[in-house]
């Protein structure tokens, strides 16, 4: 299915026997896995939705801002054209400085050539404070099949000065790497002017 950015969706499941899994106040602030947003449960627009019933049903009901744990699965097919300056490339980004703010992503092309069935990406903590390594981001990673590219995001971002290492793998169908690039980089904060 398509989606349309800055657009609610809801996610369900019908499960018949019952049994699920759910967190109680999970949803009481949102939740980021970029680009996509969870947001918070609020009396105007609940987040953490359910139905009982035999028959499937629209969820309508909410309580306590509960994540019942089931999401999308999310592939770009289109991502951002606009590749800004502070992207980094696969070639020479061992000493860029990466905006932490999870909004550009890290680029790697695969060749048409390989039939890729899996990526995963991996984020390392290489110097920084305690509280980078308890902030416990992590990395997203999409792979767009139309322009053969692996894109990579932080679920969030690190404090200024935090030296951290991102590794992509593609693979696949019988789970063989068919290629791998690891970036090592310094978050820091890009602050914009307010007119």
């Amino acid at each position: 299915m398509v989606v349309t950015a800055d657009t609610a969706y809801v996610v369900s499941y019908h499960a018949p026997n019952g049994h699920y899994a759910v967190d109680g106040g999970y949803f009481a602030s949102a939740h980021q896995s970029y680009p996509l947003t969870g947001t918070a449960d609020t009396t105007a627009h609940h987040n953490g939705l359910y139905r009982y019933g035999a028959d499937s049903a629209f969820p309508t009901g909410s309580y306590g801002s509960a994540n019942y744990w089931v999401g999308p699965v999310f592939t770009a097919t289109n991502p951002s054209g606009s590749l800004a300056a502070e992207t980094a490339s696969e070639e020479g980004a061992s000493t860029v400085t990466y905006t932490a703010d999870a909004r550009h992503p890290l680029v790697m092309a695969v060749s048409d050539q390989l039939k890729v069935a899996d990526v995963d990406a991996r984020l390392t903590i290489l110097k920084g404070t305690k509280a980078a390594k308890k902030l416990h981001v992590t990395a997203v990673v999409s792979y767009n099949r139309a322009t053969h590219k692996v894109s990579v995001h932080l679920t969030g971002p690190l404090p200024d000065g935090t030296k951290f290492k991102v590794t992509v793998t593609a693979e696949d169908k019988h789970h063989a790497k068919v290629k791998s690039h690891s970036w090592t980089l310094t978050s820091k904060t890009v602050r914009t002017k307010k007119n």
